[in-house]
């Protein structure tokens, strides 16, 4: 368990493990692959630093932000932006962090979004929940050695991923119901 559970941290923190250049044809276009997008979508949100995508931490928070463009697009080529932004506690003990990742292609979006969902569902100590944020999303609550629970969302060319870490025996900063909310929020903000 505790082999698979920090290999679902790394997948969260890193989100670019699988590389894909296959497209998914779309459900109404009678087989064709859809459009590959080019650049990300021209809104108010910034996918390479990840501002904009979640509210200010409460006071006893504070945020953190990176860049991981570079190496994620490294280790997979499909991917276009990847940024994290994490709130956490100040001795950084406890946090919630938001992954976002923008992809060039359907199929390396899809790819990303099947091995997460692949991995979390392989652990029978995970409570794997589906469809809980439209049909391409997942919330896994695991609470044990330091993770709280996983909301994975994938829209269009965009895979978000926001998980909890804490101390093992402690409570995370987030509940999952908070979490699923909170998930909700920035894929509303995604056109």
């Amino acid at each position: 368990m505790k082999r698979v559970i920090g290999g679902l941290a790394v997948l969260a923190l890193l989100l670019a493990a699988c590389s894909s250049d296959e497209e998914t044809p779309a459900p109404d276009s009678g087989g064709e692959p859809k459009p590959v997008a080019k650049s990300p979508p021209a809104v108010s949100l910034d996918f390479a630093t990840c501002e904009g995508f979640l509210d200010d931490p409460a006071s006893d928070l504070v945020s953190r932000t990176q860049e991981l463009t570079e190496p994620a697009s490294n280790d997979n080529r499909a991917v276009q932006t990847m940024c994290s932004v994490s709130h956490q506690t100040p001795d950084a003990t406890k946090a919630m962090t938001l992954t976002v990742t923008f992809f060039d292609s359907n199929g390396g979006a899809d790819s990303q979004y099947n091995l997460v969902r692949a991995g979390l569902a392989a652990d029978d100590a995970v409570q794997l929940t589906e469809g809980v944020d439209g049909p391409r999303s997942l919330q896994a609550v695991v609470d044990n050695v330091g993770v709280g629970s996983f909301v994975v969302v994938q829209k269009g060319l965009v895979v978000i991923s926001l998980h909890t870490a804490m101390p093992t025996g402690e409570a995370p900063i987030r509940d999952p119901e908070e979490l699923l909310e909170i998930a909700k929020g920035v894929t509303a903000k995604l056109p």
